[in-house]
């Protein structure tokens, strides 16, 4: 029974991070526009797509190596990206109207690339050499498909852009980016400053979709195609494990609050960062679900 109950939590642990791990990735690029910019940004649902679709086609095509695919997948992203910045700033376009517009344009560029479904077949991914590990492992008791090596995969993906981005949002560029987040105030205090507002909200919509697209080609690589119709539920399971991360910080900062308030001990360890609970509500989010 014991060995029964520590395969059964082994399972759930397994499902839900392989399911949740992706779209702690969208949620980090969400982080970008809906938290620092306060832009309702609906090119993800394009962009997701457009990186699976550019990274299936480099490779089963092309012949490019993974990696170099990914790469590309993460630049075609960002060109989603600069599209919707293109309506939105260049054009003077409404902000919903400028995502609903990138969508589309990217779903008909999706539709074209992929028709609507590209295989990766026996072409190699950067998962794939974690898949053969994965399927070496079996469980009598318990017939179900581990994935510890590719999660692993995942979490390194998941980790180095958390860090880039904390890294990135401590510098003095970093700190003008955060201004934003106050719609009223943060325009006059980068102008004040000699900054272009504009030109971080551009690089938000930018990095964001490339964030984006890099969660898109993992995807196609644990999925082992690229499907055109694969972002449409990528909006909503993204937003609302982003507004879960977004509660789970307010809860933890409150029960800091409460603790330091009080003299007691751990108050700093629930002091996470915003990049931390974004992540974070996925795996809560996907557990949940799991």
């Amino acid at each position: 029974r014991r060995s029964m109950a520590v395969l059964n939590l082994l399972s759930f642990i397994n499902d839900a991070l392989y399911d949740a791990l992706p779209y702690a990735i969208v949620c980090l690029g969400i982080l970008w526009t809906a938290k620092y910019i306060r832009f309702p940004d609906l090119t993800c649902c394009g962009t997701f797509v457009l990186g699976g679709a550019v990274a299936a086609i480099a490779i089963v095509k092309l012949g490019w190596p993974a990696p170099a695919a990914t790469l590309l997948a993460v630049l075609a992203g960002a060109a989603g990206g600069l599209l919707t910045a293109m309506f939105y700033l260049g054009l003077r376009m409404d902000r919903i109207l400028s995502g609903i517009l990138s969508a589309f344009v990217l779903y008909s560029i999706n539709l074209l690339l992929l028709t609507p479904t590209l295989p990766y077949g026996d072409s190699g991914t950067l998962f794939s050499a974690a898949e053969r590990l994965d399927r070496q492992i079996a469980t009598p008791l318990l017939q179900v498909g581990w994935h510890p090596w590719v999660i692993l995969i995942f979490c390194g993906f998941v980790l180095a852009v958390k860090l880039l981005m904390d890294v990135f949002l401590a510098s003095e560029m970093g700190l003008a980016f955060r201004a934003l987040e106050d719609e009223e105030a943060g325009d006059i205090v980068l102008l004040r400053q000699g900054l272009s507002p504009s030109l971080y909200r551009m690089l938000a919509l930018t990095v964001g979709n490339g964030v984006i697209g890099l969660a898109g080609a993992l995807v196609s690589f644990k999925e082992n195609a690229a499907n055109a119709n694969r972002g449409f539920d990528v909006l909503i399971t993204g937003l609302i494990a982003f507004l879960i991360g977004i509660q789970i910080h307010k809860v933890l900062h409150r029960s800091a609050g409460f603790m330091a308030a009080r003299s007691i001990r751990g108050a700093g360890l629930l002091r996470i960062r915003f990049t931390t609970a974004a992540a974070g509500g996925a795996v809560a989010y996907f557990g949940l679900i799991t």
